[in-house]
């Protein structure tokens, strides 16, 4: 971030449709790569109950602790 943009948050706030399409593409693509553009075996850990643990479920192999727990909203 080389510049400061103080209206920038009111300006982006005005195009939900456009945010939520950006959103989408950087999401997409994300997910896209770390399935199918790594040559690596990749291995996910969960080290407990908490959140954001979808990218670990995209890995090759994951593992968990015996008090984990998942809850999808």
């Amino acid at each position: 971030m080389t510049e400061s943009d103080p209206n920038g948050r009111e300006t982006y706030s005005k195009l939900p449709t456009e945010r939520f399409q950006h959103q989408y593409f950087d999401d997409t693509n994300l997910i896209k790569n770390m399935i199918f553009d790594l040559d690596v075996p990749t291995i996910g850990a969960i080290p407990g109950p908490g959140f954001h643990w979808d990218s670990a479920m995209l890995c090759d192999l994951t593992i968990c602790s015996e008090d984990t727990w998942m809850e999808v909203e």
